[in-house]
């Protein structure tokens, strides 16, 4: 994955997490603002470590 990919998934999280909070927000939402799937969001979020 490459950074420009990194940062929308970041950019993202971000503007998830303030609007809804962490508590409420779900890799599904992330993942669809990311246009990726939910299983390309996790593979990152395991090499990312």
């Amino acid at each position: 994955m490459n950074q420009s990919e990194k940062e929308r998934i970041v950019a993202a999280a971000r503007q998830r997490f303030s609007h809804y909070g962490y508590g409420k927000t779900t890799m599904a939402e992330i993942a669809s603002d990311c246009q990726m799937s939910v299983g390309n969001l996790y593979r990152f979020s395991l090499l990312s470590g």
